[in-house]
């Protein structure tokens, strides 16, 4: 034989055990425990954004410069004029040519800014992307610029190496890449 409680006896418990007070009660200590363990498991972090990184070098001149293209363009697609087509492509080289002035004024500011190891590493990364990519040229302290990568190499040494001695070892270098390990 199998024992089954009265129908009566299972609502009798059940709502003895949870009125509406308790399961208010209840529920309210399970919510305050959850946001309690996610609060201790996940701290705030404050994180970069893409558009903080963007806004290094965009801002309401380069929109306002979009505008006016987009609507050059969309006047000389429309009418199909010369004048309109001479107009957009005027205005569209001179928009390109502003995004690189402010991209290059941003990677100076950038490079310029750099002080610790970590910034410097992300530099690094940067330029390591791309095998194509190289530095560029460095202002010197008398006002000239690098004009090859070796120069660059030997001003970034003396910078940050005030003192080091500079050697033209070709064979050392050579020694080290024609070894196979």
């Amino acid at each position: 034989m199998s024992f089954s409680p009265s129908p009566y006896h299972m609502n009798t418990h059940i709502t003895d055990l949870l009125s509406t007070a308790g399961i208010n009660t209840h529920i309210t200590d399970l919510s305050h425990a959850l946001i309690n363990s996610f609060e201790q498991t996940c701290p705030l972090t404050l994180t970069k954004s893409i558009s903080s990184n963007r806004s290094a070098w965009w801002g309401p001149e380069l929109e306002r410069l979009r505008g006016k293209v987009r609507k050059l363009f969309n006047r000389a697609k429309n009418t199909r004029a010369p004048d309109d087509w001479d107009a957009y492509k005027q205005a569209q080289y001179r928009f390109k040519k502003r995004i690189r002035d402010r991209k290059r004024e941003g990677w100076r500011r950038f490079c310029t800014s750099i002080e610790s190891t970590i910034q410097a590493a992300k530099v690094k990364n940067i330029l390591s992307r791309d095998p194509e990519r190289d530095l560029g040229c460095l202002k010197k302290s008398d006002g000239a610029y690098t004009k090859s990568d070796t120069e660059t190499c030997e001003l970034l040494l003396k910078t940050h190496f005030p003192g080091c001695r500079i050697t033209n070892n070709q064979s050392r270098n050579e020694a080290f890449t024609s070894r196979h390990y």
